[in-house]
């Protein structure tokens, strides 16, 4: 077939994680049922925001987000509700993303 993530019945085929990137991932989990639904994603995104929570707190005072892995922040902001160091890290992104400098 062309390579689409949807078989002729539209139901959601399973990408291998050797192939599935973070930004896939996410498109998925945003765009589709199936996809905020589907193991592999789930597994991607999860180990994805670690990593990107493992930097913002080792940085808690200076880490500026890339792009995308904003992008997963935001999708998971619900996790850190309340928490000052995700605001702080929000704002930072935003900051540095009005000012030009990302």
């Amino acid at each position: 077939m062309n390579g689409s993530t949807e078989s002729h019945e539209g139901g959601y085929r399973q990408a291998q994680a050797a192939t599935l990137s973070t930004f896939e991932a996410l498109r998925l989990a945003r765009e589709t049922e199936e996809g905020s639904e589907n193991p592999l994603v789930n597994v991607v995104l999860e180990i994805a925001i670690r990593e990107i929570w493992s930097k913002i707190q080792a940085e808690p005072n200076t880490c500026v987000l890339t792009q995308e892995e904003y992008g997963v922040f935001n999708y998971f902001q619900n996790r850190f509700q309340g928490l000052e160091v995700a605001v702080a890290a929000r704002r930072r992104y935003w900051d540095f993303r009005i000012s030009g400098s990302t």
